[in-house]
């Protein structure tokens, strides 16, 4: 989201395990990727780390955050780009923020990216006691 500065994963089901992210179904719907380019003069030497796992001390939050970055350092040579994968697992239906910091070797201006994802739960609401499914054939209008 642009007008935000802050990347939204958008509403994503609750309780899928951050242990299967490697599957394509998983990285389509709850990963993606930030392209990192070295665009500089030298080569470079970046790492990278949420806010979130930061010590309270140091401005990190108390709350165990869905979000997953890898890989988690770099070497880039000039114009070498790389591909930050972010993953977001969420536990509750809430929204989640947090931070993605890129810290380069010799540079004492970190870069942050906002990035936000909302824990949705489906929910169905029924008028009835009993829900009775009948056969249906696929492909075919009931008469």
């Amino acid at each position: 989201m642009i007008s935000e500065n802050c990347f939204d994963f958008g509403p994503l089901l609750i309780g899928k395990d951050p242990e299967k992210r490697e599957e394509e179904e998983v990285k389509r719907v709850n990963g993606t990727f930030f392209r990192i380019t070295n665009n500089g003069k030298y080569d470079l030497e970046a790492s990278f780390v949420l806010k979130s796992t930061l010590p309270a001390d140091e401005g990190g939050p108390t709350d165990k955050s869905p979000f997953i970055i890898e890989p988690a350092e770099a070497k880039l040579k000039v114009d070498e780009t790389l591909n930050l994968q972010v993953f977001a697992f969420p536990e509750a239906a809430q929204l989640y923020k947090d931070e993605v910091i890129c810290l380069i070797k010799d540079n004492p201006n970190p870069t942050i990216l906002q990035i936000q994802c909302l824990g949705a739960q489906p929910i169905v609401n029924v008028d009835q006691e009993v829900v009775k499914f009948e056969r249906a054939l696929i492909g075919k209008q009931p008469k």
